[in-house]
């Protein structure tokens, strides 16, 4: 019964050989891979600004929604009073000048 087998020298170096090719087919280079990295942290930076402009955007629809709700209720609550009279009051100006 064989239990040991031993390939012949060139069929070890030829597998050697084989397995070092698959190796360096998978190892990052290391150019590339800074480049990679680089990349992708510009990628980040401008998904991560692009967020923070929309959640400007978003508190500045949420800020004129309120005065805009503040003005309607103000107009409801003063007889006669208009937009633009409820704008020119101290406390709206005081709101627009923040």
């Amino acid at each position: 019964m064989v239990t040991d087998i031993v390939p012949d020298e060139k069929v070890k170096s030829a597998m050697n050989d084989i397995n070092a090719a698959q190796r360096e087919q998978v190892a990052p280079r290391p150019r590339r891979s800074g480049k990679i990295l680089v990349v992708k942290k510009a990628e980040a930076e401008a998904e991560s600004k692009a967020l923070q402009g929309q959640g400007i955007a978003n508190q500045r629809k949420a800020i004129i929604e309120g005065l805009q709700l503040s003005v309607e209720q103000f107009q409801k609550a003063v007889e006669g009073a208009t937009s633009r009279k409820s704008c020119n009051s101290s406390s709206s100006r005081s709101i627009l000048t923040r």
